[in-house]
Protein backbone atom coordinates (compact mmCIF):
# COMPACT_ATOMS: atom_id res chain seq x y z
CA UNK A 1 0.00 0.00 0.00
CA UNK A 2 1.49 3.38 -0.86
CA UNK A 3 1.99 6.13 1.89
CA UNK A 4 -0.17 8.66 -0.07
CA UNK A 5 -3.17 5.43 0.56
CA UNK A 6 -1.92 4.78 3.96
CA UNK A 7 -1.88 8.21 5.28
CA UNK A 8 -5.61 9.21 3.77
CA UNK A 9 -7.33 6.23 5.04
CA UNK A 10 -5.29 6.67 8.58
CA UNK A 11 -6.49 10.48 8.79
CA UNK A 12 -9.89 9.62 8.32
CA UNK A 13 -10.15 7.20 11.07
CA UNK A 14 -8.69 10.14 12.86
CA UNK A 15 -10.38 13.06 11.98
CA UNK A 16 -13.51 13.18 14.32
CA UNK A 17 -12.06 11.36 17.47
CA UNK A 18 -10.16 14.48 18.87
CA UNK A 19 -13.42 15.84 20.78
CA UNK A 20 -13.59 11.93 22.65
CA UNK A 21 -9.76 11.17 22.95
CA UNK A 22 -10.19 9.19 26.04
CA UNK A 23 -13.72 7.54 25.67
CA UNK A 24 -13.76 4.19 24.10
CA UNK A 25 -14.26 3.80 20.66
CA UNK A 26 -15.79 1.17 18.29
CA UNK A 27 -12.91 -1.36 17.49
CA UNK A 28 -13.07 -1.81 21.34
CA UNK A 29 -16.15 -4.14 20.86
CA UNK A 30 -17.35 -7.26 19.49
CA UNK A 31 -20.38 -5.49 18.41
CA UNK A 32 -21.13 -1.50 18.09
CA UNK A 33 -24.30 -0.07 16.79
CA UNK A 34 -25.24 3.58 17.03
CA UNK A 35 -29.16 2.88 17.45
CA UNK A 36 -30.71 0.16 19.31
CA UNK A 37 -29.54 -3.69 20.10
CA UNK A 38 -32.08 -5.87 20.31
CA UNK A 39 -31.72 -10.05 20.68
CA UNK A 40 -32.57 -13.18 22.44
CA UNK A 41 -31.76 -16.63 22.71
CA UNK A 42 -27.65 -16.06 21.83
CA UNK A 43 -24.98 -14.61 22.82
CA UNK A 44 -21.49 -11.73 22.15
CA UNK A 45 -18.72 -13.80 23.46
CA UNK A 46 -16.97 -9.97 23.70
CA UNK A 47 -17.86 -6.54 24.84
CA UNK A 48 -21.30 -4.78 23.27
CA UNK A 49 -22.10 -1.19 22.93
CA UNK A 50 -25.03 0.66 21.53
CA UNK A 51 -26.05 4.33 21.43
CA UNK A 52 -29.41 3.59 22.13
CA UNK A 53 -31.75 1.17 23.86
CA UNK A 54 -30.73 -2.30 24.73
CA UNK A 55 -32.87 -4.97 24.87
CA UNK A 56 -31.70 -8.77 25.84
CA UNK A 57 -33.08 -11.93 27.33
CA UNK A 58 -31.56 -15.25 27.77
CA UNK A 59 -28.20 -13.64 26.46
CA UNK A 60 -24.87 -14.11 27.77
CA UNK A 61 -22.92 -10.75 26.83
CA UNK A 62 -18.62 -11.63 27.61
CA UNK A 63 -17.62 -14.84 28.26
CA UNK A 64 -14.41 -15.01 25.97
CA UNK A 65 -13.20 -11.30 27.64
CA UNK A 66 -11.16 -12.89 30.75
CA UNK A 67 -10.27 -11.49 33.83
CA UNK A 68 -8.39 -8.70 32.57
CA UNK A 69 -12.01 -7.35 31.82
CA UNK A 70 -13.24 -7.41 35.19
CA UNK A 71 -13.52 -3.94 35.69
CA UNK A 72 -14.56 -2.32 32.38
CA UNK A 73 -18.01 -1.64 31.22
CA UNK A 74 -18.70 -4.38 28.71
CA UNK A 75 -22.42 -4.66 28.12
CA UNK A 76 -23.43 -0.71 27.60
CA UNK A 77 -26.72 0.97 26.61
CA UNK A 78 -26.68 4.85 25.91
CA UNK A 79 -30.67 4.94 26.13
CA UNK A 80 -32.40 2.23 28.20
CA UNK A 81 -30.71 -1.52 29.19
CA UNK A 82 -33.32 -4.31 29.67
CA UNK A 83 -31.80 -7.11 30.68
CA UNK A 84 -34.13 -9.75 31.77
CA UNK A 85 -32.38 -13.24 31.92
CA UNK A 86 -28.68 -14.26 31.04
CA UNK A 87 -25.61 -13.67 32.15
CA UNK A 88 -22.82 -10.91 31.95
CA UNK A 89 -19.79 -13.25 32.58
CA UNK A 90 -17.24 -10.01 33.09
CA UNK A 91 -17.19 -6.68 34.17
CA UNK A 92 -20.14 -4.28 34.67
CA UNK A 93 -23.28 -2.94 32.71
CA UNK A 94 -24.06 0.51 32.06
CA UNK A 95 -27.41 2.29 30.91
CA UNK A 96 -29.27 5.41 30.82
CA UNK A 97 -31.91 3.73 32.48
CA UNK A 98 -32.18 -0.04 33.80
CA UNK A 99 -34.67 -2.83 33.99
CA UNK A 100 -32.23 -5.39 35.17
CA UNK A 101 -34.56 -8.38 35.68
CA UNK A 102 -33.84 -10.81 38.82
CA UNK A 103 -32.56 -13.62 36.42
CA UNK A 104 -29.73 -11.10 35.28
CA UNK A 105 -27.10 -12.35 36.80
CA UNK A 106 -22.99 -10.60 36.76
CA UNK A 107 -19.77 -12.72 37.32
CA UNK A 108 -17.69 -10.36 38.61
CA UNK A 109 -19.37 -6.48 38.60
CA UNK A 110 -22.96 -5.33 38.64
CA UNK A 111 -25.07 -2.87 36.89
CA UNK A 112 -25.56 0.82 37.19
CA UNK A 113 -27.28 3.72 35.77
CA UNK A 114 -24.51 5.79 34.22
CA UNK A 115 -23.07 7.78 31.25
CA UNK A 116 -21.44 5.49 28.84
CA UNK A 117 -18.11 7.96 28.49
CA UNK A 118 -19.01 6.95 24.81
CA UNK A 119 -19.57 10.06 22.10
CA UNK A 120 -21.59 7.69 19.85
CA UNK A 121 -22.69 10.85 17.95
CA UNK A 122 -18.37 11.05 16.91
CA UNK A 123 -17.75 7.29 16.42
CA UNK A 124 -20.83 7.58 13.78
CA UNK A 125 -19.37 10.12 11.89
CA UNK A 126 -15.80 8.69 11.92
CA UNK A 127 -16.75 5.58 10.64
CA UNK A 128 -19.06 6.87 8.02
CA UNK A 129 -16.05 8.95 6.86
CA UNK A 130 -13.90 5.76 6.85
CA UNK A 131 -16.29 3.44 5.37
CA UNK A 132 -16.22 6.54 2.17
CA UNK A 133 -12.52 6.33 1.57
CA UNK A 134 -12.33 2.95 1.77
CA UNK A 135 -14.98 2.75 -0.71
CA UNK A 136 -13.11 5.59 -3.28
CA UNK A 137 -10.07 3.30 -3.00
CA UNK A 138 -9.15 1.68 -6.45
CA UNK A 139 -9.18 -2.18 -6.21
CA UNK A 140 -5.61 -3.83 -5.76
CA UNK A 141 -5.85 -8.09 -6.05
CA UNK A 142 -8.01 -10.54 -8.68
CA UNK A 143 -11.50 -10.96 -8.54
CA UNK A 144 -13.45 -13.19 -10.51
CA UNK A 145 -17.84 -13.86 -10.65
CA UNK A 146 -18.48 -17.48 -11.94
CA UNK A 147 -21.29 -20.24 -11.04
CA UNK A 148 -22.57 -17.79 -8.14
CA UNK A 149 -19.58 -17.70 -6.60
CA UNK A 150 -16.85 -14.87 -5.60
CA UNK A 151 -13.03 -15.68 -5.58
CA UNK A 152 -10.77 -13.14 -4.49
CA UNK A 153 -6.75 -13.33 -4.69
CA UNK A 154 -4.66 -10.86 -3.45
CA UNK A 155 -1.79 -9.52 -5.19
CA UNK A 156 0.83 -9.85 -2.64
CA UNK A 157 0.20 -5.81 -1.17
CA UNK A 158 -0.16 -5.35 3.23
CA UNK A 159 -3.65 -4.32 2.00
CA UNK A 160 -6.13 -5.37 -0.73
CA UNK A 161 -8.83 -3.67 -2.19
CA UNK A 162 -12.12 -5.58 -3.66
CA UNK A 163 -15.32 -4.05 -4.71
CA UNK A 164 -18.35 -6.60 -5.08
CA UNK A 165 -21.83 -6.27 -6.08
CA UNK A 166 -24.17 -6.52 -3.41
CA UNK A 167 -26.69 -7.67 -5.91
CA UNK A 168 -24.59 -10.75 -6.86
CA UNK A 169 -23.61 -11.13 -2.84
CA UNK A 170 -27.30 -11.89 -2.01
CA UNK A 171 -27.56 -15.03 -4.32
CA UNK A 172 -23.92 -16.05 -3.96
CA UNK A 173 -23.62 -19.38 -2.74
CA UNK A 174 -19.55 -19.42 -2.28
CA UNK A 175 -17.13 -16.77 -1.16
CA UNK A 176 -13.33 -17.41 -1.43
CA UNK A 177 -10.73 -15.10 -0.58
CA UNK A 178 -6.95 -16.43 -0.90
CA UNK A 179 -4.35 -14.02 0.79
CA UNK A 180 -1.07 -14.24 2.45
CA UNK A 181 -1.38 -14.59 6.28
CA UNK A 182 0.29 -11.23 7.26
CA UNK A 183 -2.40 -9.18 4.67
CA UNK A 184 -5.79 -7.55 4.93
CA UNK A 185 -8.50 -8.00 2.93
CA UNK A 186 -11.20 -4.77 2.37
CA UNK A 187 -14.39 -5.70 0.57
CA UNK A 188 -16.20 -2.84 -0.81
CA UNK A 189 -20.00 -4.52 -0.97
CA UNK A 190 -22.10 -1.94 -2.96
CA UNK A 191 -26.24 -2.19 -2.21
CA UNK A 192 -28.61 -0.28 -0.63
CA UNK A 193 -30.24 -3.02 0.68
CA UNK A 194 -27.79 -6.38 1.37
CA UNK A 195 -28.26 -9.65 2.16
CA UNK A 196 -25.33 -12.26 3.36
CA UNK A 197 -26.87 -15.74 3.92
CA UNK A 198 -26.99 -19.36 3.17
CA UNK A 199 -23.38 -19.24 1.49
CA UNK A 200 -19.93 -20.90 2.36
CA UNK A 201 -16.54 -18.29 3.30
CA UNK A 202 -13.48 -19.79 2.20
CA UNK A 203 -10.32 -18.51 3.45
CA UNK A 204 -6.86 -19.46 2.40
CA UNK A 205 -3.70 -18.16 3.96
CA UNK A 206 -5.73 -15.20 5.47
CA UNK A 207 -7.28 -15.22 9.11
CA UNK A 208 -10.68 -13.92 9.55
CA UNK A 209 -9.43 -11.42 11.66
CA UNK A 210 -7.37 -9.50 8.71
CA UNK A 211 -10.81 -9.07 6.44
CA UNK A 212 -13.06 -6.40 6.82
CA UNK A 213 -16.43 -6.40 4.78
CA UNK A 214 -17.09 -2.73 3.99
CA UNK A 215 -21.14 -2.01 3.35
CA UNK A 216 -20.48 1.25 2.34
CA UNK A 217 -24.15 2.28 1.43
CA UNK A 218 -26.24 -0.48 3.28
CA UNK A 219 -29.02 0.83 5.12
CA UNK A 220 -30.18 -2.47 5.54
CA UNK A 221 -28.57 -5.79 5.65
CA UNK A 222 -29.61 -9.15 6.69
CA UNK A 223 -27.17 -11.97 7.76
CA UNK A 224 -28.73 -15.87 8.23
CA UNK A 225 -27.69 -19.29 7.47
CA UNK A 226 -24.28 -18.45 7.28
CA UNK A 227 -20.98 -18.42 9.38
CA UNK A 228 -19.36 -14.97 8.49
CA UNK A 229 -15.62 -15.03 9.01
CA UNK A 230 -14.25 -11.76 8.75
CA UNK A 231 -15.54 -8.24 10.54
CA UNK A 232 -18.63 -5.74 9.13
CA UNK A 233 -18.20 -1.85 8.54
CA UNK A 234 -21.55 -0.63 7.69
CA UNK A 235 -22.32 2.32 9.33
CA UNK A 236 -25.94 3.36 7.51
CA UNK A 237 -27.35 -0.49 8.01
CA UNK A 238 -29.78 -1.72 10.35
CA UNK A 239 -28.52 -5.31 10.69
CA UNK A 240 -31.05 -7.89 11.04
CA UNK A 241 -29.01 -11.08 11.86
CA UNK A 242 -31.64 -14.14 12.02
CA UNK A 243 -29.24 -16.68 12.44
CA UNK A 244 -25.65 -18.00 12.04
CA UNK A 245 -22.42 -17.23 13.60
CA UNK A 246 -20.61 -14.21 13.17
CA UNK A 247 -16.56 -14.50 13.96
CA UNK A 248 -15.36 -10.92 13.67
CA UNK A 249 -16.11 -7.18 14.99
CA UNK A 250 -19.77 -5.43 13.90
CA UNK A 251 -19.84 -1.67 13.36
CA UNK A 252 -23.54 -0.86 12.31
CA UNK A 253 -26.39 1.08 12.78
CA UNK A 254 -28.50 -0.72 14.65
CA UNK A 255 -29.23 -4.67 15.37
CA UNK A 256 -31.85 -7.09 15.59
CA UNK A 257 -32.05 -10.80 15.83
CA UNK A 258 -30.47 -14.31 17.65
CA UNK A 259 -27.24 -14.78 15.98
CA UNK A 260 -24.12 -15.73 17.53
CA UNK A 261 -21.18 -13.30 18.08
CA UNK A 262 -17.90 -15.23 18.13
CA UNK A 263 -15.09 -13.07 19.75
CA UNK A 264 -12.58 -12.56 16.49
CA UNK A 265 -11.81 -8.93 17.07
CA UNK A 266 -10.80 -7.39 13.91
CA UNK A 267 -6.62 -7.08 13.65
CA UNK A 268 -6.19 -4.00 11.69
CA UNK A 269 -5.21 -0.74 12.42
CA UNK A 270 -7.66 1.08 9.94
CA UNK A 271 -10.01 1.20 12.73
CA UNK A 272 -8.32 2.81 14.94
CA UNK A 273 -8.72 6.56 15.86
CA UNK A 274 -5.08 7.52 15.59
CA UNK A 275 -3.56 7.94 12.14
CA UNK A 276 -0.10 6.13 11.18
CA UNK A 277 1.03 9.37 9.36
CA UNK A 278 0.78 12.98 9.01
CA UNK A 279 -0.91 13.55 5.26
CA UNK A 280 0.66 16.60 2.83
CA UNK A 281 -1.33 19.75 3.79
CA UNK A 282 -3.62 20.06 0.69
CA UNK A 283 -4.86 16.41 0.85
CA UNK A 284 -5.59 17.04 4.70
CA UNK A 285 -7.87 20.46 3.45
CA UNK A 286 -9.32 18.12 0.77
CA UNK A 287 -10.64 15.26 3.89
CA UNK A 288 -11.35 18.17 6.04
CA UNK A 289 -13.62 19.93 3.61
CA UNK A 290 -15.40 16.69 2.18
CA UNK A 291 -16.14 14.62 5.90
CA UNK A 292 -17.33 18.24 7.00
CA UNK A 293 -19.68 18.14 4.33
CA UNK A 294 -20.41 14.42 5.14
CA UNK A 295 -20.83 15.18 8.64
CA UNK A 296 -23.58 18.07 7.95
CA UNK A 297 -25.54 15.99 5.50
CA UNK A 298 -25.49 13.39 8.16
CA UNK A 299 -26.71 15.86 10.79
CA UNK A 300 -29.11 17.67 9.02
CA UNK A 301 -30.89 14.21 8.12
CA UNK A 302 -30.96 13.47 11.82
CA UNK A 303 -32.95 16.80 12.44
CA UNK A 304 -35.45 15.65 10.02
CA UNK A 305 -35.83 11.78 10.99
CA UNK A 306 -33.97 9.34 12.62
CA UNK A 307 -30.42 9.07 11.06
CA UNK A 308 -30.29 6.19 8.49
CA UNK A 309 -33.30 4.50 9.58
Amino acid sequence: MSIHRSVKIAAACALFAAGSAHAQTAKDYNVFVFGNYSASGSDVEGRLAAGGDVSISGYSVGEKLGSAYADSDNLVAGGKLSFNNGRLVHGNAVGGSLNVGSSASFGNGAARADSTGIDFAAEQLRMFGLSSTLASEAETGAMTWQYGGYTLTGSGAALDIFNVSGANLSGANSFNISASKDAFVVINVSGVADMFHNLGINLTGIAADHVLFNFYEAKSLTIEGISIKGSILAPQANVNFNSGQFNGTLIANSMTGGGQFNYDPYAGTLLDPTPTGVPEPAAWGMMIGGFALAGAALRRRKRGARAFA
